[in-house]
Formats: structure tokens, sequence, C-alpha cells
């Protein structure tokens, strides 16, 4: 078989999900168009229960404000979506072969010990069917190069198929060996990602393909009524207007503090919730200027304000793809990408002085779609190796109306964790 000079790797994630604004308070008895608000006596108390997170989540928040900070800037103007989910568990599966210092790299970037990353993310895929609707399906798998003449490590495989419950397969690393890999994701993710990988993605040197793949289908717990669906004005930050679709709807949960106000809307038994977040000021902004988790904290129930909150989200469908090796070396990453060690040496058998295992790209595509009923947000990421009183008062009016640049959180109902954040530009 044949002997490569070079190691390189490919990592890929696939992430599908769902995600959701904020706006002007407005004077008392003012009336606001939309759809039959949504009461508090609707609810349950666990709706705005905080349950303990098993992972630091204020860790991964910080993380993915970051990330798409950071992305922003380097794609000025446009829609930005990440999955820190399935970014982190490829990350978590290439750390169980890294080197100490390589490790001690991601272990950083994650937050926490890859064994605590091993237990949490091996968890997450057992987690049972509720009969909700919704769907949160991740899957991983590995793919190897079938002319390798020397073998992948019995331990390595073993995490790979008892904790992330990896498919292993040996393909020709070529377009032929990439159709099957592109075939494996798109009915892992629905059909959300039709081509998580090109030919032109891997190099000569390329000899394995980690690949996670994150299906986030989220049923809104009262969906938007299509009769209240209308086209709206929305200011994007060059300051031009152009119409969309919007959605008008109740919310019981508002946010707001001095950059930014907020809403709350939660998928079937409340197992995933989106917060969508409108900054005060107009134009373009960073996610880290908003203060988001100070936003997420100021969390009231509209009854606690005594308050009607009426709130307008577009429907939306984008796609987008950049490259994010160069963000990640800024990040603490760095180590990965370099070619001159041999950072995963606990993935391959060979011990020649002269192997060498690095990252040689990192790149991410993603998709969200939002409409009446659900949410479904797709991220494809590719590392290569290469919210009453009851005496009758006049209430606040509040409104939130997510008509210029916004952001969207999409959120674990039981851990609070950040499956996807997206600034949204234009819907």
């Amino acid at each position: 078989m044949l002997k490569k000079k070079l190691i390189q790797w490919v990592v890929v994630l696939t992430a599908v999900g769902c995600l959701g604004g904020c706006g002007e308070s407005v004077e008392p008895g003012r009336e606001i168009p939309g759809a039959p608000l949504q009461t508090e006596e609707e609810l349950t108390y666990e709706q705005m229960e905080v349950k303990e997170a098993p992972i630091n989540t204020s860790t991964l928040l910080a993380t993915n404000i970051d990330l798409v900070d950071r992305v922003s800037a380097g794609n000025p103007g446009q829609n930005v979506m990440i999955s820190g989910t399935s970014l982190n568990y490829a990350l978590a599966m290439l750390g169980n072969g890294a080197e100490p210092e390589a490790l001690q790299a991601i272990e950083a970037f994650l937050g926490q010990d890859i064994a605590s990353t091993n237990s949490y993310y091996g968890e997450l895929l057992t987690r049972p069917e509720t009969g909700s609707g919704n769907k949160l399906v991740i899957k991983n798998a590995f793919w190897v190069d079938e002319t390798l003449d020397y073998d992948v490590k019995k331990d390595y495989l073993k995490v790979l198929e008892d904790v992330y419950q990896a498919h292993v397969q040996e393909i020709p690393m070529d377009a032929k060996g990439i159709k099957k890999v592109n075939r494996w994701a798109a009915k892992a993710t629905d059909n959300m990602v039709q081509n998580a990988l090109s030919p032109q993605d891997i190099t000569e040197d390329t000899v394995s393909i980690i690949m996670n793949t994150t299906l986030l289908d989220g049923k809104w717990d009262k969906p938007f009524r299509k009769e209240n669906t209308r086209d709206v004005d929305f200011t994007m930050a060059s300051g031009d207007m152009v119409k969309v679709k919007g959605m008008h709807d109740s919310a019981y949960m508002y946010y707001e503090n001095e950059y930014a106000t907020g809403f709350r809307k939660d998928y079937k038994k409340n197992e995933y919730y989106m917060i969508a977040v409108l900054p005060k000021e107009e134009g373009d902004f960073t996610l880290a200027g908003l203060d988001l988790e100070g936003l997420v904290a100021s969390g009231k129930t509209t009854s606690e304000l005594n308050a009607e909150l009426s709130i307008m989200l577009p429907k939306t469908d984008f796609e987008v793809k950049y490259n994010l090796t160069q963000i990640l070396k800024a990040a603490g990453l760095d180590r990965l990408f370099d070619k001159s060690r041999n950072n995963f040496p606990e993935i391959y058998d060979n011990d020649s002085p002269d192997f060498k295992s690095y990252a040689s790209a990192v790149i991410q595509n993603d998709r969200l779609i939002i409409d009446e009923e659900s949410t479904r947000a797709a991220a494809v990421t590719s590392i290569m190796v290469d919210n009453c009183t009851t005496a009758w008062e006049e209430k606040l009016q509040l409104r939130v109306y997510l008509d210029r640049p916004y952001v969207l959180l999409l959120m674990d109902g039981e851990t609070d964790e950040p499956l996807f954040v997206a600034k949204i530009m234009k819907p």
C-alpha cells in the first residue's frame, strides 16, 4: 500500500437544528397587532426552572460568542452561524488521540478535561426519545484511507466505538470516497447537508476523516399562526430596507439589559428553547458587546413585569460557508496545525520518527430554516489533518420585532447548553 510522507486529518461535523429577537418597550395601553397572547397559566413552572448543567455552559456560550464574532469580522454584512456542539464533538474525538500538549490545547478550548468531555457527550448520545416530535440526532464516523500501510490503534478505535458510537469504515481518499462520506452525512442529517465535503477539501496527504453529524429539528410548543405572517420591512446594517415574511405572536419571557432586548420561545415539552436578541443600537454589532450572559440572566416573565409581550420573528432560510482555520489558531488551537509535530500519536500505530500528524484546515458549512411550525439548523465543519396577577389593571405593552439585524441562541432545555448561535444580518 502507498506510504504517505505527511499525515493530514479531516474532521467533518454536521449539525442541524433550530434557532430563534428583541425590541423597544412601548407605552402602556398602546395596541400591538398580532396573535392572541400566550398567558402564563398555559405554562408549567418547569419551563422557567434552571437545571444544574453537567458542564460549564457559560464557557461554551463564551466560546460560541467569540467564534461568531471572529467569523463575522471576516464576513461583514453576512449571516453567521456556529454549532459549538458539533465542533466540540469532533475536537473531543480528535483529542482522544492527541499527545499531551495538543490535548492540553483542546481541553482548554473545550473548558474541561477529555475524560469529562467523553462522559458528557457519551451520555448525550444515549438521551432517550420523549415522543415530543423534536429530534436531536448525533452521529459520528471515522473514515480511513484504504491504502494505509499502518494500523489505527485499537485503543483509539475502542473509544470511538464505545463512547462516541462511531461508524468506522475504510474508503478511497478520493472523489469516490468523498461521495460515500457525503451520502452518509446527508442521510444522518435528513438531507439538510447534501455536500459536506468536496474532493478539493482533501489533499494527497489526507489519511482520515473524523465526522460528527448533529441534527436538531425543533417543533414549536405553540406554532406561529400562518394567518399572522405578513410582509414587513427589515432594515439591514447598511440602512437598506428589504421585505421579509414576519411571523407574529406573543411570548412569556422578556430579557433586557443596557445593550439589547429579547424574548424566549420554547419547543415542545420545553426540551429546547430559543432566545432571540435584538441590539438597541441600529447597524452592525458584536455579540461580545451585547453582554449576552448578562442578558440571559435578566429574564423575567410577563407576569413579573405585569406586561404583555408581542414578538415578530422573520421566516428564515440561509446557508453559509467559511474557513475557520486562522480563527481557531487565534483561539488557542495553533498547536494542532503545527506540521513539524506528530500531534496525534495515539491514533495511528506508526513509531517512525519522521511520522507527523497535524490539522491543515477547518471549514464549516451552516444552514438555518425557521418557519411557523419548526426550526431546523445545519452546521458542517471539516477539519483536515490533515418565561399573573389576578387583579385587573392596565398592563405595560412590550414588543420585540426582529426588523433589523439580530442574534439567535438555540439552547438545550435540560442543560442550557448553547447548541447553535447565529448572527442574522438578513433573514
